[in-house]
């Protein structure tokens, strides 16, 4: 339990996710707090969950974990009277709180990954990778759709807020 913890190399895993890579970093860069993603999602299933992992590419191509985070469409409210002030949107998870969502309708998506403090290292780059679906950590919200795809806009914002240390 109080041990390093080691993570497999994603390569094999983000073939099957939809990924989106920086230039290589010029010099050794450190992140520290909570990474925000912004997107405009839609998916073909009546409840959807979007998930969204931050990773580290090597120049070898090897791809590893930082951290992540997700969110289902219909907790997308981002609270207007927040209790505490942070860097990062505020959902209530509370079902009076769930906005309706419809199979194909498009949504903005704004939420935190998991904290870190992660130093890449010149020459790597910067990964962010999508899913629908994380099987083998979640269960699907209802009954496990059979083709699921989800699409982001392509030509609309997306990005994501880093919490760069200088």
């Amino acid at each position: 339990m109080n041990g390093p913890t080691h993570y497999e190399d994603r390569r094999i895993e983000d073939a099957n996710l939809l990924s989106f890579n920086s230039p290589p970093l010029t010099t050794a860069t450190e992140i520290t707090g909570h990474p925000v993603i912004h997107v405009n999602f839609s998916a073909d299933a009546a409840d959807a969950t979007l998930f969204c992992y931050l990773e580290d590419v090597g120049p070898d191509s090897s791809v590893t974990y930082v951290t992540e985070g997700m969110l289902r469409a219909c907790s997308r409210k981002v609270a207007d009277d927040r209790v505490y002030k942070t860097a990062y949107p505020d959902h209530s998870y509370q079902q009076a709180d769930n906005l309706p969502y419809a199979k194909g309708q498009m949504v903005e998506m704004e939420f935190d990954l998991l904290p870190i403090s992660y130093l890449f290292a010149g020459g790597h780059r910067i990964r962010i990778s999508f899913a629908g679906a994380d099987a083998g950590h979640f269960d699907f919200p209802q009954e496990k759709p059979e083709n699921f795809t989800f699409s982001i806009l392509p030509d609309s914002p997306a990005y994501i807020e880093l919490p760069f240390v200088k």
